[in-house]
């Protein structure tokens, strides 16, 4: 019996932090040897995972085949990964080369948040800080951007088990909520068979990416409040709202709810008014 031959089109692959991609890798065998069995790749960015197995696996509704590299990366960096596969006799593995672009350079337009689960602050790094009197990041009526939100505690970055992420946005206390973004993650249904949110990443790499829409429709009265010549906008506040598996035990059964409600401090975004018609 010989070992599998696998065939690659390439040996270097480039693609930007958080960039969402797949990689297929192929074999060849014998004539009269075994099928492929399984993959391995040792040595993926954080982010990124590979069907192990023989046979297609849907994730999120999305079909990967055997072998399948995919996600998004959350570290930038050259990575040396380890690609092999076996029909009982493992290949000569083979080296793949990947480079992740470090997120200031890749393609995207989104807003990194992170949130102090020991005091509920909002921030736009680690280290920063800020007032209320500071708004973190303005957006224009119609905008759609992705927030990357990581969840630390006095800077130490925590893997939390969570199971709904949502950003809501009102003019001022106690207004109507305008806009809520996210809801259930990516391994439950939603509606529109769209994930509300996505984690990438485990451990100190674990991050969620989520989406929020800056409706014009939702928008438009509360501008129209604050018109001014030089400019109409006005500063909201924002909250983060999530909920996390409990896993607090002491003794059985657990204490308190199954699932554990968690709601940031308040923070400020400014909206103006668009005037590029969309």
């Amino acid at each position: 019996m010989s070992a599998p031959v696998i065939n690659l089109t390439t040996s270097v692959l480039g693609y930007g932090q958080w960039e969402p991609w797949v990689y297929q890798p192929a074999a060849s065998i014998g004539t009269s040897d075994p099928a492929i069995t399984g993959w391995s790749a040792v040595g993926l960015p954080p982010g990124m995972s590979q069907n192990t197995s023989a046979a297609p696996i849907t994730v999120n509704g999305v079909v990967y085949g055997p072998g399948a590299i995919y996600g998004a990366a959350t570290q930038a960096g050259v990575f040396l990964v380890n690609l092999g596969c076996t029909n009982g006799s493992w290949a000569t593995p083979v080296i793949l080369t990947i480079g992740i672009e470090p997120r200031a350079n890749a393609a995207h337009s989104g807003v990194d948040l992170f949130v102090n689960a020991a005091t509920g602050e909002v921030t736009t790094s680690l280290t920063a800080s800020t007032s209320s009197s500071d708004y973190l990041y303005a957006v224009r009526e119609g905008d759609a951007l992705i927030h990357h939100i990581q969840f630390h505690r006095d800077g130490t970055v925590l893997d939390l088990p969570i199971k709904t992420l949502e950003v809501a946005f009102k003019e001022f206390e106690p207004d109507n909520v305008l806009l809520l973004g996210g809801g259930t993650d990516g391994t439950e249904s939603s509606p529109t068979g769209v994930p509300k949110f996505v984690r990438n990443g485990s451990g100190t790499n674990a991050v969620y990416l989520l989406c929020t829409e800056f409706l014009k429709s939702e928008l438009q009265a509360t501008l129209s409040n604050y018109e001014a010549d030089s400019g109409t906008h006005f500063v909201g506040l924002a909250q983060i709202e999530w909920s996390e598996d409990n896993t607090a035990v002491s003794p059985n059964p657990q204490i308190g709810p199954v699932a554990l409600r968690r709601t940031s401090l308040c923070y400020n975004i400014r909206v103006d008014r668009e005037i590029v018609p969309i």
